[in-house]
């Protein structure tokens, strides 16, 4: 038995209609969780959808290889 690394974290959804069809995904993360992702740590939002495709977002930190920087990405 191994632990996983990521948690399926909640997301709020506010779709808008005009003044044309668009839609904000929120995913809320704290800093000390953002920093709790370093050096290599993941967390995945739980699934939604759009137009009738699943999305989901991931928020991780990864190593550049050139240049050994870290970063964060979503």
């Amino acid at each position: 038995f191994s632990e996983r690394a990521y948690k399926y974290r909640p997301v709020k959804m506010v779709e808008f209609t005009m003044p044309h069809q668009q839609c904000i995904v929120f995913l809320d993360l704290k800093r000390a969780e953002c920093a709790g992702l370093f050096p290599s740590g993941r967390v995945y939002s739980q699934a939604f959808h759009l137009g009738g495709q699943g999305f989901f977002l991931s928020a991780h930190c990864n190593m550049d290889q050139h240049s050994a920087f870290h970063c964060f990405g979503l």
